[in-house]
Formats: C-alpha cells, structure tokens, sequence
C-alpha cells in the first residue's frame, strides 16, 4: 500500500512540475524568437535609414525600359534589324533547322562585330555621354560580358548541330526500342 501511495505522490508531482513549465510557456509576456527577429530587422533597418549617408538609386527591372526585342533591341540599328527576316520560334516562322542555325549565326556574328563605343552608346540609349562612377570598369564588363555571350552562343550552336546531326541519322529507324531512339 505504501508503495502504491508513493507511485501516485510521484505521478503528482510530475504533473505539476510540467504544469507550471506548461504555463511559463504560454506566457505573452515574453515574445517569440521570430517576433524578437523581425524587430531586430526593423531595428537595423531604421538605424540604416537614419545614417547621414548620400542616398543610393537601386535600379529595379520597373526602372528599365520594356523592349519586346530582346538582345537585337539593346544593340539597337548596329546588327541591321531591318532585314525583314522572321526571328526563328516566332509565329510564321517556317525555316529549317539548318537556315535557323544559319540564321543565329549571321546574329552571332553581328553581336561580335560591334564596336566598344557603339555598344555602349546603343545599351545607354543613345546617352553616352551619361558619367557615372565606375564607368570605365563598366564599359570593360560590358565589353567581356559580349564577348562571354558570343563564345557561349557559338558553343551551344555548334551542341545544337551535333543534336541535329545525330536526330537526322535516327530518322529511317522504326525500332522504338532502339537504344539510340530512347537516348
């Protein structure tokens, strides 16, 4: 009996040790890890607003002027836009696989033979003459970021050609099983 009584003093016990946590828990007095964070954020962020530094412009895609014309809209009158040619995936566009390829790479080698002055004056909007800091490093980026984007396009004309190339030997098999057909 004693021992019966001593399990159940210990049960008691226990129930109100996890109680009283229970309780301290569910306190709104103290706040909660995300409400203390979010608080520290606008702690930090009214400290940074209120600093006595000049203010910077962020540009945002809303800043930038819409072009339906992709790349050949940025580099503007310089790659000949008025050829007439219908751009390859646009509606009424009934060209080859081999005059698309040839296609992107007239573009391709337009994009590479646009000079550093032309390319900058074309992506400014005809605003050379705009001086901002860093602008020499700038027009060096621009510079690199073309020639990046000409060896990238050539690479992955010619990975096209290969897939073209290896689609076109596949095109008398009639084993859907083939493991070339399947790959």
């Amino acid at each position: 009996m004693a021992r019966n009584l001593n399990l159940i003093a210990a049960c008691a016990l226990t129930m109100l040790t996890f109680a009283s946590a229970r309780s301290q828990d569910s306190t709104p007095s103290s706040p909660s890890l995300g409400d203390l964070a979010r608080q520290a954020q606008k702690d930090k962020n009214r400290d940074r607003d209120s600093a006595s530094k000049p203010a910077v412009k962020v540009f945002t895609n809303d800043d930038l002027p819409s072009s339906s014309g992709g790349v050949s809209a940025v580099l503007g009158a310089s790659l000949g836009g008025g050829s007439g040619a219908v751009a390859p995936g646009q509606a009424g566009s009934n060209l080859s696989p081999a005059e698309t390829f040839a296609q992107l790479d007239k573009f391709v080698d337009r994009v590479e033979s646009v000079d550093k002055a032309t390319l900058v004056r074309n992506v400014l909007k005809e605003k050379s003459n705009v001086e901002f800091p860093g602008r020499a490093a700038w027009e060096r980026r621009l510079f690199a970021a073309r020639d990046a984007y000409v060896v990238q396009a050539r690479a992955v004309l010619q990975k096209g050609r290969q897939i073209l190339a290896s689609a076109g030997s596949l095109k008398g098999t009639k084993d859907p099983n083939d493991p070339r057909v399947k790959k």
